[in-house]
Order: C-alpha cells, then structure tokens, then sequence
C-alpha cells in the first residue's frame, strides 16, 4: 500500500541548534521560546501504515545516520506529547514484530531533516508496503468501488480476490496472506471496518501444553474460487504444522461472511484448538453473551479494564481448565488470560459508539468453547473464537463454523435473533 503523507510541515526541517541559546534553558524557560525554534512531528506507533503525523511542539522525525526513522525527544528527556507504545506483554495478540513498524528516535541535525524529508516524498512516490494491514484511508480508497454487487469474491493478481457486496466491499488475501478480509470498507459511507489481519482468520493451532507454528497466516497457503463464488484456502502439512487446513469463506448475505473450517491432524492431537481472530477498526466497546451465575440471565456482558487486560469467556469448567493448560505460554506473544464468567452463546459483538457500526462474531455451541477479547477501549479492537477443543485422532476430519455479522445499531435483542438464525441455518 502507499504511504499517505496527508501533510507536510515545512518547518520540520527548520533549524535545530543544539546547545540551545542563551536564555533559553534546558527545562526551566519559557515554552514559547523552545516552541519557536523547533517544529516536530510526533511519532506514531503503526501497524503497516504511517498514519497521519500529529504536529506538536517535540520530537523531530529524521533519519539516523543508520537509516532508522527516529525522533528528537525533548531536552530534558521526556516527550510529554507523545504516547509511548504498550509494554511487549500488551501486545502479545498483535501480528508478529516482523511486521510491524515502529517509529522512535533521538535529535537530529537540519541537514539530517531535510534528508529525511526528501526520503519520505520519494518513498511516498515510488514505493508500496505490503505489511499486514496496511489500507488506505476511507476517503480516497476506491477498492472494489467499480464490481458489480454480488455475493462473490472475484479474482485479482496473485492470489488475492476482491469483492463488492452491495453493503461491503474490499480485498481478500491481501499480499496473497491466508488470512481473512482486509481493509473492508462500507459501500454507504466508505467508513473502513477492518484492520490488521480481518475477520475470521485462523490465527493459532493448539493443543495441550503445546503450539503448532506461529501464525497461521504466515504459514503457506494457496487457494482458488468455488463455483458459487466461495473462497477456499488450504494450507498442507509441514514440519511445524502436523495436519492440513482448509477454510472456506462464503458471503450469506451483502453484511455477512460465513466461515467453515476443517482440520486433518496427521497424529494423534490432545485438546486440538483452532483459533481464530477479528479485527475491527475503532470498534471500542466489546461484549460477550454470558451469565454472571449459573441462575443469572444471559446478558451481554461488559469487558471494562478492571476485569483484566485479556479476557476470555469460557463454555465451561472443562474449557476454563483447557484455556490455563499451556497452550498460551509458547512464544511469540504469549497470553495471560483472565476467566471471565460463562458463556451463554458463543457470540460476542463490537460496537463503534461513534458511527453506530456494530459487529457479531457467532459460532454453534458445539464448535466453540470460549470467546476472548481485550477489555474495551484496548487498540487491537478485536474478537477472538476458541473452536474444537477436544482430542482427534490422526485422520479424523474436524469441521467448524463460525459467521461474522456487520451492521448499525443492532441491539442486544437483535444479536440474539441473529445468532438463532444462523444455527436454524446450520440444520438445513
């Protein structure tokens, strides 16, 4: 994808002298005289894409003498403007550090400015990045705009589709990834929906006290169209992974992808689980149908901070046992879960308060043990499904079923009545 350099200040690569003059003293005069003689850009912590710089009175962006992208913190030491990252352990659901960006830095001088400068334009001009979610903004994308509506996926170069709804429209194994859709945008409005890797992919293979590979979709795959306008990617055995994966992506109605996965362990797997992840973009507000007691009505369940930085909603006794059993302490990205209460349905929603775009991910009670996700507000804005969860034999096929719906305002009464007409579908 591009880099989209929204704006350019010129006075970034105004002079920066350092010592700085006299009467202006490290920490102690006058903000307006240090704001005055340097013009900064925050830095800005990116999955794949550099966002819109915001332009604050500290840290220059330049290029090191080594090549890094860096910043000039201020001169006592601290950026009092600019958010740091999370700690490493909060981002341990994040794609892996390979494909992340990460902009930090230390003062440069004016010539190093300009150089920086320079770099940028010509990069913005010749260059793409394919990183794991890197999508263009709402406002000049243009992906898919021109397909007719249909319930299809429609083929691009190199193993990656497109598809345009009629409600949503976007890209498919983008950099020929086997992961699900990203960036999807709605047809309505050109609001952006998805982010980071998208919706419904697979993500983790586990089992008791074990992890097969890292992510899924760093693991080779190849895929082709279906008849019916269904996407099938496939994944084959290899020397991290022992079994053969398929999934298949069906789009059930213009605001509604469905998913059906099948796993071909080559041995014998303890407690095999397939884990899927979702996306979203600044949908904040998370919540999972569960039960605050086993006499308590279902309800959709709120995910504040104070419970925990990563919950997960467990079927039952048996499932909270599997999620603490190891399989969550194998690099990269280990996690630490917090139990939350049980599972009423395995459905949880994401909802963007600000736009009223609210997101279902549901699977069939047999086929899920647990949804999991960050408190709300956390910036993966994500959804994550827990399915199989059981031993299988060498051999022996497992399939599950999951299905993600997007719309506005769909209340927790609706959700439900959603979820029930998907499994009456699933007995057809």
């Amino acid at each position: 994808m591009k880099i989209k350099l929204s704006r350019l200040y010129s006075a970034a690569a105004a002079p920066h002298p350092d010592p700085l003059p006299t009467g202006v003293r490290r920490g102690r005069d006058s903000r307006a005289a240090l704001d005055s003689q340097r013009s900064v850009i925050a830095p800005q912590w990116v999955m794949g894409q550099l966002s819109e710089a915001s332009f604050q009175a500290r840290p220059l962006v330049c290029w090191s003498p080594t090549g890094e992208l860096g910043s000039s913190p201020h001169s006592d030491g601290h950026s009092p403007h600019v958010t740091d990252p999370l700690p490493q352990w909060q981002h341990s659901l994040s794609p892996s550090d390979g494909e992340r960006v990460r902009v930090r830095g230390w003062r440069c001088s004016t010539a190093w400015s300009w150089l920086s400068l320079l770099l940028l334009l010509a990069t913005c001009s010749c260059f793409h990045l394919s990183a794991i979610g890197a999508q263009p903004t709402s406002q000049t994308n243009t992906v898919a705009s021109a397909l007719p509506a249909k319930l299809e996926f429609v083929p691009l170069a190199d193993e990656q589709y497109q598809f345009n709804t009629g409600a949503l429209r976007g890209v498919m194994r983008q950099g020929a990834k086997g992961h699900g859709p990203v960036p999807v945008f709605d047809v309505a409005t050109g609001k952006s929906l998805s982010r980071s890797v998208g919706w419904l992919s697979p993500y983790r293979l586990l089992a008791t006290n074990a992890r097969f590979g890292k992510a899924i979709w760093e693991w080779a795959s190849t895929s082709k169209l279906l008849p019916d306008g269904a996407l099938q990617v496939c994944w084959t055995t290899d020397e991290a992974h022992p079994m053969d994966l398929t999934a298949i992506y069906r789009w059930a109605a213009p605001n509604t992808l469905d998913l059906t996965a099948t796993v071909t362990p080559k041995r014998d797997v303890q407690r095999l689980e397939l884990f899927f992840g979702s996306y979203f973009d600044n949908f904040a507000n998370s919540f999972v149908y569960g039960r605050e007691s086993a006499d308590a009505k279902p309800a959709f369940l709120t995910t504040d901070q104070a419970a925990g930085h990563w919950q997960m909603f467990p079927r039952d006794d048996a499932a909270a046992q599997m999620i603490g059993d190891g399989r969550w302490k194998y690099p990269p990205n280990p996690v630490e879960w917090t139990i939350r209460p049980r599972l009423a349905l395995p459905l949880g929603m994401r909802r963007d308060t600000e736009s009223g775009f609210t997101a279902l991910v549901i699977a069939p009670k047999e086929d899920c043990f647990a949804v999991g996700t960050p408190y709300s507000g956390e910036k993966h804005f994500s959804l994550y499904l827990c399915t199989i969860g059981r031993d299988v034999k060498a051999g022996e096929k497992t399939t599950v079923r999951a299905r993600l719906v997007i719309g506005q305002n769909i209340s927790h009464q609706k959700a439900v009545e959603l979820y029930q007409a998907f499994v009456k579908s699933l007995a057809k």
